[in-house]
């Protein structure tokens, strides 16, 4: 039972007693209304410097009747986020279908057999077949389910008895089985349903101890992994900070408008805080306070909304990844969807960039995201690698040969010299025809770059890039006039290997072949090395002293074995021919 309680104090919608006018908690998100005209609103002064206004973009949709409630999801699986709107007065619910962009289209009233007024409602998978059901809460204390038939219309489950005049439900897997569970609160008594697995709900669990006035909503508001409290009351709302010993603070209060009826929390200025929203029944407005991200806010930034905004739900309509919202207004019959047109802080999405490899072509794209695009990039400090050139209108990095490249790359980009690395030497010779490849010699570059929007905010980023050299390849002739038969090793030994060649121990690279002849082992690390190989006649891949042995010495040489070197410009070491005896 302690396991069962601990978490309705955290996944719990809590609310007034009067079940027409809850305050919703941050993570049963609900809906609420908004005048036609964009509105823009700007923030006092916080802690972090003067933020972006938040802006909210809102269009309302007539329902009529006394809209109660809202869920955002996909219910049809199109991509587009879908809302359903409880209709008291219908004893049912109307489906808007998301059309993308964040628009909406008033779809049909399900007047389905809901016998008392529907108060709340949430979307999940409750029978685990990859599409969005619906659980209404209605006056009458029943929990009625909807089962997605696969194409955004519903069949009529089954009804689930829980306390007259509940008014809240939320879900969560409760006892962590994978499946969907439901919590509704009542008044006096707090209720759980298990999901079978299938979308039924035959184990229902209650305990005393309902929710009494004022109104609550909890959440960690100051990141110490406590939940805190908030209480709504007549005009405006109290924060208490939990002091981690089963008490809390004494309450901040901060204004609101007239009967604060919902809430919800969610981070609507894109600062990785989230701002509290309320909902004013009385005086028909929207109550944004903005997070400090230390437990208080700032100043109220009050919103026009419909007549008697009554829940409040969040979510991503526009697919742009910050949150916007929608409001159900009671008096006026309406559900209004604000679209969040808040300037995010320009950010450097990018934290790495590829290895590119010396000859070779090389192409990546720098990213941001948030402030007011277009964007203009720049190399502000060390420099790109030479024949890498930064295109300041898309961010793209491009490697160009030196005669097509002038003039390309971004402006403020700072000279600089690479941070390490060994130097092969000068940059690769230009070809014919030009060769758009990496001709900078090997090393790791380090350099800054930044993005600037068309509002003149800037981000930095610290980024590199390692130039590695281009692998070559070595070739030549195996020789045999012997008559044993086995497989033929080839290997190469950097110098500081080489003493072990004679047992054929530890080569950096191995190729085989069947029968003499041609060879060629590709991809090879520049680096002195020398070649052997020997006649594997046991077939054990180790060479014994009566096996057939030879190295590379040409004539000469005077029979002792030479250095084969690798150069790193890709180029092909022909010639390396070796005697087997």
């Amino acid at each position: 039972m302690k396991r069962f309680l601990s978490i309705l104090l955290a996944a719990i919608i809590l609310s007034f007693n009067r079940p027409d006018l809850s305050i919703a908690e941050g993570i049963a998100r609900e809906g609420t209304t908004e005048d036609d005209a964009a509105i823009e609103a700007v923030a006092e002064e916080g802690p972090q410097g003067n933020p972006a206004p938040i802006e909210l973009s809102p269009t309302t949709y007539r329902l009529g009747g006394f809209p109660r409630a809202a869920a955002l999801s996909d219910i049809d699986s199109d991509g587009n986020l879908d809302l359903v709107v409880t209709t008291p007065e219908k004893h049912g619910f109307t489906i808007l279908s998301g059309k993308g962009g964040g628009t909406f289209e008033i779809g049909k009233d399900y007047p389905y057999p809901i016998e008392g007024y529907p108060l709340s409602i949430i979307s999940a998978d409750i029978d685990g077949d990859s599409t969005t059901d619906l659980v209404v809460l209605d006056s009458y204390g029943k929990v009625r389910t909807f089962l997605n038939k696969g194409d955004g219309t519903f069949s009529p489950g089954r009804a689930y008895p829980v306390e007259d005049y509940s008014f809240s439900i939320s879900a969560s897997d409760v006892n962590r089985d994978g499946a969907i569970d439901l919590i509704v609160l009542s008044a006096n008594t707090h209720t759980i349903l298990l999901n079978d697995g299938k979308g039924g709900f035959d184990t229902i669990l209650s305990y005393p101890g309902g929710v009494n006035s004022p109104a609550k909503i909890t959440a960690d508001l100051n990141d110490d992994a406590r939940y805190d409290m908030i209480i709504g009351n007549q005009e405006g709302v109290s924060v208490l900070l939990n002091n981690g010993n089963e008490t809390f603070a004494s309450g901040v209060a901060y204004p609101t408008g007239k009967m604060p009826v919902a809430a919800a929390m969610g981070d609507l200025d894109s600062d990785n805080e989230d701002d509290l929203i309320v909902a004013n029944y009385l005086d028909h407005t929207i109550t944004i306070l903005r997070s400090n991200g230390d437990g208080t806010f700032q100043g109220p930034i009050n919103y026009p909304s419909g007549k008697g905004p009554n829940s409040i739900t969040l979510g991503d309509i526009d697919g742009d990844e910050d949150e916007d919202m929608i409001v159900t207004n009671g008096m006026s019959g309406d559900v209004t969807v604000f679209i969040n047109n808040t300037v995010r802080p320009l950010e450097v999405l990018t934290d790495s960039l590829p290895q590119g490899r010396r000859g070779s072509f090389y192409e990546t794209r720098l990213e941001a995201k948030g402030g007011v695009p277009p964007y203009n990039w720049a190399v502000v400090s060390g420099s790109l690698p030479p024949t890498l050139h930064l295109d300041p209108s898309t961010g793209g990095v491009v490697s160009l040969s030196k005669e097509h490249g002038e003039g390309i790359a971004s402006e403020g980009e700072v000279e600089g010299e690479m941070a390490h690395g060994e130097n092969m030497g000068e940059p690769l010779p230009s070809m014919d025809p030009p060769c758009y490849c990496l001709k900078a010699p090997t090393g790791l570059y380090r350099f800054t770059v930044q993005v600037a929007d068309s509002a003149a905010n800037r981000a930095n980023v610290d980024l590199s890039i390692e130039v590695l050299p281009q692998p070559g390849t070595v070739s030549g002739k195996i020789s045999y006039l012997g008559e044993k038969n086995g497989k033929i090793w080839i290997g190469l030994w950097p110098l500081s290997r080489a003493r072990s060649m004679e047992s054929f121990i530890g080569p950096m690279y191995t190729a085989t072949m069947d029968t003499p002849g041609e060879y060629k082992i590709e991809n090879i690390y520049p680096e002195a090395y020398r070649a052997g190989a020997f006649l594997d006649i046991n077939g054990d891949g180790r060479r014994g002293g009566d096996e057939p042995y030879g190295t590379f010495t040409p004539k000469g040489s005077g029979g002792e074995p030479q250095t084969t070197v690798v150069d790193g410009n890709g180029a092909e070491v022909t010639g390396i021919d070796i005697e087997l005896k």
